[in-house]
């Protein structure tokens, strides 16, 4: 089950995208903006604990799981870009707006009704009907904050991130009945609630310009032997 709707797909880079060099730069010698993919990648459990026992890098681990891709043992859910000017936020949305009802009339007997001969079972109910309704969106959300922190003893750049990324997902809808039960209850009674579920990353961090990192673990809402593992990349751009 996909998180989002939207795959950027002319947008992608993928790590070790060749962007460090030779870019136009203010009066510090530093390059103006800063581009960032985040990459939501399904593991399950087992070759998710695997990979974080494991011996090696956040960039072995993005290159391990490049094969599993092409295998089909790891699917890629969602991959959202954007370019920013430093040490300015912005944001991308993949989302949409589900309205569901909060409050209802509850059912009721009618004031009249005709029998024609014997009569037997529950008496007729009119349907219960929503009053009130919210709206809740569903998809993917990335915000991001950068700066260019300094270089490393290699030239490259170590970036200053406050990433915000959330899954929000429509877990399933459950029946709610009201009115008589016996012999069996009425379906023109009943009121269907929607449940969600939310998992975010929000956390500061410094992360190697050009270089994917894991940002962070993530459940999934429908399937309880798989996580969501998000990839952050992030180059510095002209």
């Amino acid at each position: 089950m996909s998180p989002g709707r939207i795959f950027l797909g002319a947008a992608i880079f993928l790590p070790g995208s060749p962007w460090l060099s030779s870019l136009p730069a203010d009066e510090h010698g530093r390059a103006e903006n800063l581009a960032v993919m985040a990459e939501v990648i399904s593991l399950s459990r087992e070759d998710a604990g695997a990979l974080l026992r494991g011996e090696g890098d956040d960039e072995s681990r993005r290159e391990k799981i490049e094969g599993w891709l092409a295998e089909d043992r790891a699917s890629l859910g969602d991959a959202l870009y954007l370019r920013v000017k430093r040490a300015q936020t912005a944001s991308v949305r993949s989302v949409e707006e589900l309205i569901y009802g909060t409050e209802g009339d509850p059912p009721e007997i009618p004031n009249e009704f005709i029998v024609e001969g014997k009569f037997e079972g529950t008496p007729p109910i009119t349907q219960s009907m929503y009053a009130a309704f919210d709206t809740r969106e569903v998809g993917t959300i990335l915000e991001f904050w950068g700066n260019l922190d300094r270089q490393g003893a290699d030239g490259n750049w170590i970036v200053q991130t406050e990433p915000k990324f959330a899954l929000l997902s429509l877990k399933k809808k459950e029946g709610v009945l009201e009115g008589p039960r016996e012999p069996k209850p009425n379906p023109m009674a009943a009121k269907w609630q929607p449940r969600f579920h939310t998992a975010e990353i929000d956390h500061p961090m410094r992360v190697p310009a050009g270089k994917p990192v894991l940002a962070g673990t993530l459940d999934h809402a429908t399937d309880p032997d798989r996580q969501w593992w998000v990839f952050l990349t992030v180059w510095v751009v002209e």
